[in-house]
């Protein structure tokens, strides 16, 4: 009897910290892909997140004619904005909707987005 409660009691044991010490493996994915033609210029614009555990970290990426740029999100009162660097040229991508406008260089007036989907 006392080696059948020895026994019992270990295995509690093992079972409670079985993965406490374990790490959970990030997940990393991209929620969004829009192809857009804005003038010149042919935008892949990606929402990618990155899950640690219980923080989530979501980073906007502008593909710019080939160039990454890693894009500020921020929300406003008509729908989001994004701003980057694209060389030497600051560039803001806002969104509306469905609709898509780029400025280069704080340029007037912004560029109005076709969506290639």
């Amino acid at each position: 009897m006392k080696k059948l409660l020895t026994a019992c009691f270990l295995a509690i044991i093992l079972v409670s910290c079985d993965g406490a010490d374990q790490k959970k493996e990030p997940k990393y994915g991209i929620l969004h892909v829009y192809h857009l033609r804005c003038g010149i210029y042919d935008i892949e614009f990606r929402t990618t997140y990155h899950e640690m555990g219980d923080s989530h970290e979501f980073q906007p990426v502008a593909i710019i004619n080939g160039q990454n740029i890693l894009m500020e999100q921020e929300v406003t009162a008509s729908g989001v904005r994004y701003d980057g660097e694209f060389g030497d040229a600051p560039i803001t991508l806002r969104n509306r909707g469905n609709e898509w406008k780029l400025k280069v260089n704080n340029e007037r007036p912004s560029i109005l987005c076709t969506s290639l989907e």
